[in-house]
């Protein structure tokens, strides 16, 4: 990946000739974006895993899941782009939060592209789709806040529909059956909905992913810790300014300095070409699962 012969991004401030080499390069990684923001995703072909995921759990698609998340990576990831170019094609203004802001959400959603679609087995897929539904549900009801029976029978009609899909489709009969060889449907439509109670969270996600695309380094997960940094620069959480640049412009009252606060650009640098290689896994193990039967 890399920007157009001859490109060279200026800073709206003077830069040492080494954070200028990062700035180009953060440019010619996030290049590849306009491509990918025209990217339709096939959908599952006759025959292959996807479609058949897709037809035991209709309207809960895996394959929807997973393009929606792939979607939403790219478009912050370009945004990002835009972004920085929005002053002009060779001048960037590159904010201290928001771009770490916006790979957070690019790497969060292509790393549950590639959670959700990775699986080998049909019915660990469904489970992982099936359980993000349950959490949708949750967050629907704890949206409204106050009771609405009517609202409240809805919501559980679609939680009892997601939970006989899950028991249809399996998710959970084997582990059950092995456990116990003796269990009854009772038994394993109990454990069925207790697996569908497992909110997946982010972390989860994003550890598993950083593993499957191969994201680490000796005993560390770039992926898990790169979206930490990020997801408490979008929190606003002072512990991260630590990894920050930090220049004392002067006192302002007693015991009190004006500081002017730098995020480093190559953990921004880092943070992209993540999230673009977590992109990538993702997308390459959705277009198998549309076309192939496995």
């Amino acid at each position: 990946m890399a920007a157009a012969a001859g490109t060279d991004y200026s800073p709206s401030v003077t830069v040492s000739n080494e954070e200028q080499a990062l700035i180009n390069k953060l440019m010619a990684l996030l290049q590849v974006t306009e491509q990918w923001i025209e990217r339709t995703y096939p959908t599952a072909q006759p025959g292959s895993a996807f479609a058949g995921d897709d037809a035991k759990i209709h309207p809960y698609e895996v394959s929807h899941q997973a393009s929606q998340s792939m979607g939403v990576a790219v478009d912050h990831l370009h945004s990002m782009r835009m972004a920085l170019t929005g002053t002009g094609d060779n001048v960037l203004r590159i904010h201290t939060y928001a771009p770490l802001s916006l790979t957070r959400v690019a790497l969060e959603n292509a790393a549950l592209a590639l959670w959700l679609s990775s699986p080998a087995q049909r019915p660990e897929r469904i489970l992982r789709r099936l359980r993000l539904e349950m959490a949708n549900l949750k967050a629907v009801k704890s949206f409204f806040g106050r009771p609405n029976p009517q609202q409240d029978a809805e919501i559980q009609r679609r939680k009892d529909r997601v939970n006989e899909l899950a028991f249809q489709a399996g998710v959970v009969t084997n582990a059950v059956l092995a456990a116990n060889p003796t269990a009854s449907e009772e038994d394993i439509k109990a454990a069925t909905r207790t697996a569908l109670t497992n909110k997946p969270t982010a972390t989860e996600i994003v550890q598993d992913a950083g593993q499957i695309a191969q994201l680490i380094d000796g005993d560390n997960n770039l992926a898990l810790m790169l979206w930490r940094v990020c997801s408490a620069v979008a929190h606003g959480d002072r512990w991260v300014l630590t990894a920050f640049d930090i220049e004392v412009i002067g006192p302002s009252t007693p015991g009190v300095s004006d500081v002017r606060i730098t995020a480093p650009t190559d953990l921004l640098v880092a943070g992209v070409q993540v999230a673009l290689a977590m992109y990538g896994a993702a997308y390459r193990v959705y277009d198998q699962r549309v076309t192939s039967h496995r």
